[in-house]
């Protein structure tokens, strides 16, 4: 089990998700799937999670309660936060 966190942004402020299920959010917030993650050299809580065009992610977002955090982040509020 893990708990996904979606941070996008909206007019120069930040929002924070925390969907139960990245399909249907994905779905929602009109966001194109791309696939499943498969690329082994990353961390096991990030194999088979889903990808999308216009999100950064899946990224480790650490843990909390003892369960994994898998990240995903708009690519402008990717790019706020990397700077």
């Amino acid at each position: 089990m893990v708990k996904y966190q979606v941070v996008v942004m909206a007019e120069g402020k930040f929002f924070q998700y925390a969907p139960k299920d990245m399909f249907a959010f994905g779905e929602i917030g009109q966001y194109e799937f791309e696939g499943i993650e498969e690329r082994a050299y990353l961390k096991p809580e990030l194999q088979g999670q889903p990808k999308f065009k216009k999100l950064a992610g899946p990224m480790y977002g650490g843990e909390e309660d003892g369960v994994p955090v898998i990240r995903y982040e708009s690519w402008e509020a990717y790019e706020r936060m990397s700077a």
